[in-house]
C-alpha cells in the first residue's frame, strides 16, 4: 500500500494530491466522488485550463518550498540542472507530505529536510478546494441551459500582492521574500508578466544581493526567452533587468550573443522618444556584450553598432553620452575590424569633439578612454590621434580627464612598436640642452617626428608641473620606462633614419596586455603610407607579451559599470527634503518611503542607502534649508541689534599665535566656528574661534617660489570644500577640512589662469565664488577674467580686462544677476556680466591707485571700494557715472579692507600698524593700535582683515605670527 502511494506521488502527483485532499476534507468535499478528479477539464500542459492551472500552481509551490528550505547548492543540483530530476523531486515533496500522515517517512539521497508542514501547502489546499468546488457545476449543468464560467485561482495574484507588500514593508529581521520562485512562474503568464517584471525591477534595485538571489532561483532562462517576445510593453523592464544581470555577471554575454540578443538591444536603442535612463542601460548592456569577447564584438559590428551608437555622442543627457563613448571603446578594443571601420567613418573626430567641449567631466574622460582604446591600428593614424586629440586633453581642468589621457598615452608610448622612437627622443633631449634640443632629437624620426615630439614634450611638462600631485607618479612611471630603455639601447642610424617593419606586431589591451600574433598582411592603407614608418630601432619580437603596470591600467570602465549595481530607480532623496515641512503630507511620505527603502535593502542583505543618496559633487547649488534659515535669521538679528540701540563696538576677544612669519589670508567658515589662516608661502592652519585652539595644519604644496593669494569656502552649507589659489595660476580644492580628524584630501586641482605672470610684486591669482551658479571667477596678473564651472570642471566664461594693469580684487553678487566687479592696479573698477557677451560692461574710474578691496552688499546694488591711498568710495550700481560718497579713511597706505555682509560695519587696516572700524555711513567706531592684555603690545603692519559672514566677529592678520579676534561689545 505505501509503495503504491509513493509510486503514484512520483508519477501522477496532481491526481494523488487531489484524492488525498478529498479524503482529508470530507465535510467540505464529501459530496464529490474521487472519480470526479479524472474528469477535471483541460490538459496538464495548458495553463489556461483548470487542470493545467493546478499543475502550474503545484510546480510553483513545490519549487518555492524547496528554494526556501534547501541549501542553495543542493537546490541548484536537484531543481535546476535537469528537468526530469526536478520534476521527480517536486513530486517527492508531495510524497513526503502525504506519507507522513500515513505514518511513513520516505527517504532520498541526498537527504532533504522535512517539508511536510511548510505553510505553502495551505496555499495548495486552497487552490485545490477552489478548483474542486466548481466541478459540480461544470460537470453537471442545470436543466436550463446557461453559461457557466470557471473561476481561475487567485493564487498567483495573491502571491504577487504578497511580494509587493514585502517590497514595501520588508525588514532586516525577516528572511528574503519566499515568493521569488512563484514570481518566476508568473513570467510564463501573459496577463501577469508585466506586473511581475516591474516588481522584479524594484527587487533588483536593492542591490547585487537581490540580483544574485533571483539568479539562484533560476530567472535566467525565463528572461532570456522573453527577449524573443515582440511585445513593446516588455522592453523597458527587460532592459532594466538585463542591465542588472550583466552588471553582476558579465559571462551572460555568451548566452545573449548566441540568441542574437545584441539585435534586440540595438533595436530598442533606436526607439523614438526613448528615456535617457533606458538609452544608458541599453548602451551599457551592449558594452558588456563586447567586453573582452571577440564574438560579441563581431556580432555587434555586423549589426551596425558603430554607426548607431555614434549618433548618441550628441545626446542631451550626459549619462547617455558617457555610455555611448564606453560602448564604442568596447566595440573596437583589441578588435581590428571595428577599429578600421571606426577610422573609416571618422568616429575619432566625433570623440575628439566630445573630449574637448562636453560639459560633463565624466563624458570627456570616457571619450579620452575610447580614443585610447582606438590606438594600435596604424602609425599614420595612431600618432595624429595621440598628438591632436589626446595631448590637448592634458590641459583639462578635471583630474579624471587628465588621468585617462595619461593612461591612453601610455598605450602608445609603451607599445613595443612606438617605444623605441620615444627612447631615441629621450636620449637626445637628455644629451642636449637649450632650444635646439628637440629639433635635433626629432631629426631622425621621419615624417611623424612632430607627433612624437609633441607627445613627449607634453608628458615631460606634466611630470613637472601638473597641479594634481597624484597624477605625477603616473607620468613619471611612463617617462622612467622610456628613459630606462634609452639608457639600455644604442640606436644605430641607417641613412639618417631608424628602421622598423611597417606592421604592428601586437595590440595593447585595456587590461595592460599586448596580444601577440602574426604580422598582418600589408593593407592598402599601409602600402600607401609605407614610407611613414621608417623610424624605429631594434626589432621587437612578434610574439612578445607586454604588460603595463597595474597603475597604468584604466579603471574607468569598471567604475562606470559599478553604478548599475546601485539603485537606478528614482531615489526618494531626489526631493529637497530640507525645503519640506516634515509634518506635511509630502514630507511625511518622503520620510516613510526612505525608511521602507532602508528596510528592503536590509532584508535583501545589502547595506541601506545613506542619506543623501546623490553622488558628491565639487560644487552644487545652495539648498534653501537649515543654513539658509540661519542666514536669514542672522541678517534680521544684526539689523535688530542696531535698531535696539546696541553698541557695535568691537573688542579683542582672542589672540592666536600661528608660528608663521606673517599672515596673508583669513577666511571664516559661515556656519562652523572655524577660521582658516594662510601664511606668505603655502601653509594653512584651521582654528576654532570659540576655544582659540588650532584644529590642524596642512600645506598647499604650491611651488617654492609661489605664494597663496586667495582662499575661500565652497558648498559651505553642505560637505564644504576649501579652495586655495596661488600665484602660479593654480586652484586646489580640499575636502575634510572642517573635521580635523584626518588630513585634508585634495579633491581637485587645475590651472585657472594659465597665462598668469608670476612675481611677488603683483596681485597673484584673485578669485570670486558664486555658489548658486557654481562659478569660480579667476584673474590676476593676466589680461583675461575667466569663469570656471566647477561642476563641469571647465572654463565657461572669458572676458578681456582691457587694461595692462593686473586685477587686484574681485567681488560678486548672485542676487543681482551674478555681477562681477574687478578692481585693478590702475585704480579702475571693471564690471562684468557672465550672462551676456564676454566683455567689460562698465568701467568706474574715480580711484587713481591700486584697489585694495571691493565689496558688493547682497541684493542692494551697492558697492564699496577702497584704494591703497586710503580713499573709500560708495557706489550705486544703478547710477554708475559717479560715486555716491567718498571717505578719506587713511592718510597712510591702506593694506586691507573687509566689509560685513549684514551688519553696518566695515574695517580697514594700514601698514602703519592700526585698524579702523567704521559704520556704513562713514562714522569711525574704533581705532585699534594695540593688542589688549598685560603688555599691550603694538599690533604689526596689517596684512589682512576678515569679517565673519554672519557673526559680529573680525579677524586681523599682520606681518607677524599673531592673529587677533575682535567681537561685538553689548555694553
Amino acid at each position: 500500500m505505501c509503495a503504491d502511494v509513493f509510486t503514484s506521488c512520483l508519477t501522477t502527483p496532481i491526481t494523488v494530491a487531489l484524492r488525498w485532499f478529498l479524503s482529508q476534507n470530507e465535510r467540505s468535499m464529501g459530496h464529490l466522488e474521487p472519480s470526479v478528479i479524472d474528469r477535471i477539464p483541460g490538459k496538464l500542459t495548458d495553463r489556461k485550463t483548470p487542470l493545467g492551472e493546478l499543475n502550474w500552481i503545484f510546480t510553483a509551490i513545490t519549487d518555492t518550498i524547496a528554494w526556501n528550505l534547501l541549501p542553495a547548492p543542493l537546490f541548484q543540483t536537484l531543481f535546476r540542472q535537469d528537468l526530469l530530476v526536478a520534476s521527480l523531486f517536486r513530486n517527492f515533496l508531495l510524497a513526503e507530505r502525504i506519507m507522513t500522515t500515513l505514518g511513513c517517512t520516505p527517504c532520498s539521497l541526498p537527504a532533504l529536510p522535512s517539508t511536510a508542514h511548510h505553510p505553502l501547502w495551505r496555499s495548495w489546499d486552497l487552490a485545490a478546494e477552489t478548483c474542486l468546488s466548481q466541478l459540480q457545476a461544470v460537470l453537471s449543468p442545470p436543466s436550463i441551459p446557461q453559461e457557466i464560467t470557471f473561476h481561475h485561482s487567485r493564487f498567483f495574484a495573491e502571491q504577487l500582492m504578497a511580494f509587493e507588500v514585502w517590497l514595501a514593508f520588508g525588514s532586516k529581521s525577516k528572511p528574503p521574500p519566499q515568493q521569488l520562485p512563484i514570481i518566476l512562474q508568473m513570467l510564463l503568464n501573459q496577463a501577469l508578466r508585466v506586473r511581475a517584471l516591474v516588481l522584479l525591477t524594484q527587487f533588483f534595485d536593492l542591490g547585487p544581493h537581490a540580483v544574485n538571489l533571483t539568479l539562484s532561483v533560476g530567472i535566467f532562462p525565463y528572461v532570456e526567452r522573453l527577449l524573443q517576445s515582440p511585445a513593446p510593453e516588455l522592453r523597458h523592464v527587460l532592459v532594466f533587468v538585463w542591465a542588472k544581470i550583466v552588471a553582476l555577471d558579465t559571462s551572460c554575454q555568451v548566452d545573449l550573443v548566441k540568441i542574437d540578443g545584441q539585435q534586440y538591444f540595438l533595436n530598442h536603442l533606436m526607439t523614438p522618444l526613448l528615456p535617457p535612463d533606458q538609452k544608458a542601460m541599453t548602451l551599457f548592456v551592449l558594452s558588456v556584450l563586447c567586453h573582452e569577447y571577440a564574438t560579441g564584438q563581431q556580432a555587434c559590428l555586423q549589426n551596425g553598432l558603430l554607426k548607431r551608437v555614434t549618433l548618441f555622442l550628441a545626446d542631451p543627457h550626459p549619462h547617455v553620452r558617457q555610455w555611448a563613448c564606453l560602448a564604442l571603446s568596447k566595440a573596437w578594443e583589441v578588435f581590428e575590424p571595428a577599429k578600421a571601420s571606426a577610422l573609416e567613418d571618422k568616429v575619432h573626430l566625433h570623440l575628439h569633439k566630445v573630449a574637448q567641449t562636453d560639459a560633463a567631466p565624466e563624458v570627456r574622460a570616457s571619450a579620452v578612454f575610447a580614443l585610447g582604446t582606438l590606438l594600435g591600428h596604424h602609425p599614420s593614424l595612431d600618432l595624429p590621434i595621440a598628438s591632436d586629440c589626446l595631448v590637448p586633453a592634458l590641459s583639462d581642468a578635471s583630474p579624471l580627464v587628465r588621468k585617462e589621457t595619461i593612461l591612453a598615452l601610455a598605450h602608445l608610448v609603451l607599445h613595443p612598436h612606438y617605444q623605441p622612437p620615444f627612447e631615441h627622443l629621450a636620449q637626445h633631449t637628455r644629451k642636449s640642452t637649450g632650444s635646439e634640443a628637440v629639433p635635433d632629437a626629432v631629426a631622425g624620426l621621419g615624417p611623424h617626428a612632430p607627433h612624437y615630439a609633441k607627445v613627449w614634450t607634453a608628458l615631460k611638462e606634466m611630470q613637472q608641473h601638473d597641479p594634481f600631485t597624484p597624477l605625477r607618479p603616473l607620468v613619471k612611471m611612463i617617462v622612467s620606462r622610456v628613459n630606462t630603455g634609452a639608457l639600455g639601447h644604442t640606436l644605430s642610424p641607417s641613412h639618417g633614419r631608424l628602421h622598423r617593419d611597417n606592421s604592428l606586431p601586437s595590440l595593447l589591451t585595456n587590461s595592460g596586455r599586448v596580444v601577440a600574433g602574426r604580422p598582418p598582411k600589408p593593407s592598402v592603407l599601409a602600402s600607401q603610407h609605407g614610407s611613414l614608418n621608417n623610424f624605429g630601432g631594434l626589432e621587437a619580437p612578434v610574439a612578445e607579451v607586454h604588460r603595463l603596470p597595474d597603475a597604468l591600467v584604466s579603471s574607468l570602465y569598471r567604475w562606470a559599470c559599478a553604478k548599475f549595481n546601485r539603485p537606478l530607480l528614482e531615489s526618494v532623496d531626489s526631493h529637497e527634503d530640507d525645503e519640506l515641512d516634515p509634518l506635511s503630507a509630502q514630507g511625511r511620505n518622503i520620510m516613510l518611503a526612505w525608511r521602507m527603502t532602508a528596510r528592503r535593502c536590509g532584508a535583501a542583505g545589502a547595506p541601506a542607502p545613506q542619506r543623501p543618496l546623490e553622488a558628491p559633487r565639487v560644487a552644487a547649488p545652495r539648498r534653501k534649508g537649515r543654513t539658509y534659515v540661519v542666514e536669514c535669521e542672522t541678517q534680521k538679528a544684526q539689523e535688530s541689534l542696531e535698531l535696539a540701540g546696541y553698541s557695535l563696538n568691537l573688542r579683542q576677544s582672542a589672540l592666536l599665535n600661528t608660528d608663521s612669519d606673517m599672515t596673508s589670508l583669513l577666511v571664516f567658515h559661515p556656519y562652523a566656528s572655524l577660521l582658516v589662516v594662510a601664511d606668505a608661502t603655502d601653509q594653512l592652519s584651521v582654528w576654532n574661534v570659540d576655544t582659540s585652539e588650532r584644529c590642524h595644519s596642512f600645506a598647499n604644496l604650491n611651488p617654492r617660489a609661489s605664494r597663496l593669494t586667495a582662499v575661500g569656502w565652497i558648498n559651505e552649507d553642505d560637505r564644504a570644500l576649501l579652495y586655495c589659489a596661488s600665484d602660479d595660476g593654480v586652484v586646489k580644492l580640499y575636502h575634510d577640512v572642517r573635521t580635523g580628524a584626518t588630513k585634508p584630501q585634495l579633491a581637485l586641482a587645475f590651472t585657472a589662469v594659465p597665462d598668469l605672470v608670476p612675481g611677488t610684486r603683483g596681485s597673484g591669482l584673485v578669485t570670486a565664488w558664486q555658489q548658486q551658479a557654481g562659478l569660480l571667477f579667476a584673474a590676476g596678473n593676466s589680461s583675461v577674467v575667466r569663469g570656471w564651472d566647477l561642476q563641469q570642471e571647465r572654463c565657461v566664461y572669458q572676458a578681456p580686462t582691457q587694461t595692462d594693469a593686473c586685477v587686484t580684487t574681485m567681488a560678486t553678487d548672485e542676487a543681482i544677476g551674478g555681477l562681477v566687479v574687478a578692481g585693478c592696479g590702475d585704480g579702475t573698477l571693471r564690471l562684468y556680466d557672465p550672462r551676456a557677451k564676454s566683455d567689460v560692461k562698465a568701467i568706474l574710474r574715480e580711484h587713481s591707485s591700486w584697489i585694495v578691496g571691493t565689496h558688493l552688499y547682497p541684493t542692494k546694488y551697492e558697492l564699496l571700494s577702497g584704494s591703497v591711498t586710503g580713499e573709500l568710495k560708495f557706489w550705486d550700481l544703478r547710477h554708475q557715472k559717479v560715486s555716491v560718497k567718498t571717505l578719506e579713511a587713511h592718510r597712510s597706505p591702506m593694506t586691507a579692507l573687509s566689509v560685513h555682509n549684514y551688519a553696518p560695519l566695515f574695517a580697514s587696516g594700514s601698514h602703519n600698524q592700526f585698524i579702523k572700524v567704521f559704520r556704513h555711513d562713514g562714522e569711525q567706531m574704533a581705532l585699534i593700535r594695540y593688542h589688549e592684555g598685560f603688555l599691550g603690545e603694538r599690533i604689526g603692519p596689517v596684512s589682512c582683515l576678515a569679517f565673519h559672514p554672519h557673526r559680529l566677529l573680525l579677524a586681523a592678520g599682520a606681518t607677524d605670527s599673531l592673529v587677533a579676534l575682535y567681537s561685538a561689545d553689548k555694553s
